[in-house]
């Protein structure tokens, strides 16, 4: 439970995210590719102008340097980079977790205190 998370959709669709043991990657890789997410839904990560639309599928993420989260595909070729955020307030960090957004049908995906927000895209 400590390693995975996941939001079930009203349609039974889902969107899940498990922690990678990147232990045998190059150091380059285990800094970005930290936690896979699979996906039945297009969703749409990050805020505002700086929102960059996934469609279903397999992918490796990871939270980088610069407040910035990185979604590739399978080989590690980046396909989008999106400001993400970090929460000093978070009262029990886990090494992942998602929890239900302020805004209804958005959930912020952590990887410790940093997190992104995502949604169900249209």
């Amino acid at each position: 439970m400590r390693n995975s998370g996941g939001i079930r959709y009203l349609d039974g669709m889902v969107t899940l995210m498990a922690l990678v043991d990147t232990s045998g990657y190059s150091s380059g890789l285990q800094q970005k590719y930290q936690a896979y997410l699979i996906t039945e839904v297009p969703l749409e990560l990050g805020d505002g102008a700086d929102t960059r639309k996934l469609m279903p599928g397999a992918y490796g993420v990871g939270f980088i340097q610069n407040d910035r989260f990185v979604a590739m595909d399978l080989g590690a070729h980046d396909l989008l980079n999106v400001a993400s955020h970090h929460d000093a307030e978070l009262h029990r960090p886990m090494p992942l977790q998602v929890i239900e957004g302020s805004t209804p049908g958005t959930y912020r995906f952590y990887e410790g205190r940093n997190f992104i927000t995502l949604r169900r895209a249209e």
